[in-house]
């Protein structure tokens, strides 16, 4: 995958020979990075290998679209579209990816500021964590998240309900409203006619969902 400053990246993935003492046969994933009007690959992090972890495949994914593509590995999935996930970011100047974020999602984007992580959280709803970028030459993803919207039928209205909570100190969680208007798209997941939670509503559960999924992060 080219960059937009003329680097590249390559994923390539290595088959054994021959299966292991276990009988299986792991994939090995080595990614290297090509700095720009260079065609020498040199590696840009520890080569992925299968055998020590879940690994289902690895791709590029240009989360914040400035060109430069992120790794995105992805490990188990559940039985709905969630999947364990951990996505590596690069340095340009050295050439070298590092662990950016970890987590379970079915998508994953930059908004606003922040890294969102989204997923089915019930057979009627969707959760979309939202996790705050601390700036530095190299973005970080804070440790604490800011707040989950939730979308789906969780209360008796005929429209779906988008509601957005963040944590409290006694862990029940209240109604906050939405930090300004980039986010309310993602009230829309299920049509445009939806009901906004106002502060102080009280948050009901999700529907009961017979079917296993992986988890979000928390």
């Amino acid at each position: 995958m080219r960059n937009a400053d003329g680097s590249r990246l390559r994923i390539t993935p290595v088959c054994p020979a021959a299966p292991d003492d276990k009988g299986t046969a792991p994939t090995r994933y080595v990614i290297a990075y090509a700095a720009p009007g260079s065609d020498r690959y040199r590696p840009a992090m520890a080569p992925l290998d299968a055998a020590d972890e879940e690994i289902r495949f690895v791709d590029f994914i240009d989360l914040d679209n400035d060109g430069i593509q992120e790794v995105q590995v992805t490990g188990t999935c559940g039985a709905g579209p969630n999947c364990e996930g951990t996505l590596y970011r690069l340095d340009p100047a050295s050439g070298r990816l590092s662990h950016f974020f970890s987590g379970a999602w079915a998508d994953i984007r930059i908004l606003d500021g922040h890294l969102v992580e989204a997923g089915r959280a019930s057979c009627c709803a969707w959760e979309y964590h939202a996790w705050p970028l601390l700036p530095g030459p190299q973005p970080q993803v804070a440790d604490a998240m800011a707040f989950i919207i939730s979308v789906g039928w969780l209360g008796n209205e005929d429209e779906a309900d988008c509601r957005f909570r963040r944590a409290t100190p006694d862990g029940s969680g209240e109604v906050i409203a939405p930090p300004n208007a980039q986010w309310l798209p993602i009230c829309e997941l299920y049509g445009s006619d939806y009901h906004l939670a106002l502060p102080g509503t009280v948050t009901p559960q999700p529907a009961a969902d017979d079917s296993a999924d992986t988890p979000l992060q928390d």
